[in-house]
């Protein structure tokens, strides 16, 4: 009886408090103010307009997420990714674990891949997107603050000291800031089209002076966008507060036409579509894609292992748009999905000439990057 009993009570609250859930759901459809715009009857019944209310509440009066192990709320209402995101809080507050001869290991091993592409005559360098915690300090809730030492600093440090092609941005993209224009936008994780292209820049110029190359960069212009998304927004169940505030910036440069193949993951084969497009960004998390642009400034190939920094998922913001004009030939791929003997089968296939890792801090410390690349022979005839 004693079960019956409670049973019974909560059957009692739960229809007690998902009544109101229709008429509330309904008149935020109605009035354009819902977190979807589709209506049937499972939405009717759902707590996400209910969650994206509570968590508006919390973020506009308390100015705090109610989920930081996704989303963090800063200073001035800038959003930041939150620990569930390559532990990035505890990155940034110096509270990761980490052994220092771990880091001297990890260093040893990306300094083996470097020269085993040095040595069959492929230019290398490893380019760190910064997080927005690192870039904008000064935004970070007081809890998070912290001036002291973290695993990037010993990163960036000893491969310095091995002589590593790493390219660090944190300082060059925190020169770049202004009172009135931003580089990270409040609403993103990723930099805008300003940081994307100062990152490009940097990129092209740390290759030319270190393999004393002569590498024409793409003349471009920002151009003003804004964008009526903010995704860590999204993470919190809230509609885009930044739509008059936030603007992600549109690299403009000269017309042209690019080339997409998809290549097939495992042959490296082209599996028979392409398409010929307007040069823009491409998103390439998920898939491979071999880009050609005749009119490239360059006669190179470039093998770009990167990830959203590079073009974001729905390709507004990234510097992809750059390299597309910048090498005839780039095969773009996530980098956490080629290693090892297909890396290496891969490079002996299609023999690039200059390989650029650009990778998101937060994710720098993996086993992916430092896989080890078996020994193969390569034949460059259009190095230099």
């Amino acid at each position: 009886m004693k079960y019956k009993r409670l049973s019974f009570l909560f059957v009692i609250i739960a229809t007690t408090l998902l009544a109101p859930l229709p008429v509330f759901n309904t008149l935020l459809f109605i009035t354009g103010n819902s977190y979807t715009n589709d209506f049937n009857k499972k939405y009717l019944f759902s707590t996400d307009n209910m969650e994206m209310v509570t968590n508006y509440f919390y973020y506009k009066v308390f100015n705090v997420s109610r989920n930081k192990r996704d989303v963090v709320v800063g200073v001035d209402n800038f959003l930041f990714l939150g620990n569930r995101h390559g532990s990035v809080i505890d990155k940034t507050r110096g509270a990761y674990k980490y052994n220092l001869t771990d880091i001297h290991n990890w260093t040893d091993k990306l300094k083996k891949i470097q020269l085993w592409y040095e040595n069959r005559g492929i230019k290398f360098v490893i380019v760190m997107a910064p997080n927005k915690h690192s870039v904008y300090k000064e935004k970070l809730p007081d809890w998070m603050k912290y001036n002291g030492k973290t695993i990037t600093d010993d990163i960036v440090k000893l491969s310095h000291e091995k002589n590593i092609n790493m390219l660090d941005l944190r300082n060059s993209l925190k020169a770049s800031k202004k009172d009135n224009i931003l580089i990270y936008t409040k609403g993103e994780s990723h930099w805008n089209n300003i940081g994307a292209s100062i990152a490009y820049d940097n990129t092209i110029n740390f290759i030319n002076k270190k393999y004393k190359n002569n590498i024409q960069r793409v003349k471009y212009r920002i151009m003003s966008n804004k964008r009526g998304k903010s995704p860590l927004s999204v993470m919190l169940k809230m509609k885009n507060p930044f739509n008059h505030e936030d603007n992600v910036y549109k690299i403009k440069t000269t017309a042209g036409k690019i080339e997409i193949v998809n290549i097939d993951k495992k042959t490296f084969d082209n599996d028979g579509e392409h398409k010929i497009i307007k040069n823009k960004n491409i998103w390439s998390n998920t898939k491979f894609f071999l880009i050609k642009n005749k009119s490239a400034l360059n006669n190179k190939k470039l093998l770009f292992l990167c990830d959203s920094f590079s073009a974001t998922g729905d390709e507004y913001i990234g510097n992809s748009i750059l390299y597309n004009q910048t090498f005839r030939t780039i095969f773009k791929l996530d980098y956490h999905h080629i290693k090892g003997h297909r890396l290496s089968n891969f490079v002996a296939k299609h023999k690039p000439n200059i390989v650029i890792y650009q990778i998101v801090e937060r994710n720098l410390y993996n086993n992916s990057i430092v896989a080890k690349l078996p020994d193969i022979h390569i034949d460059l005839d259009n190095n230099d």
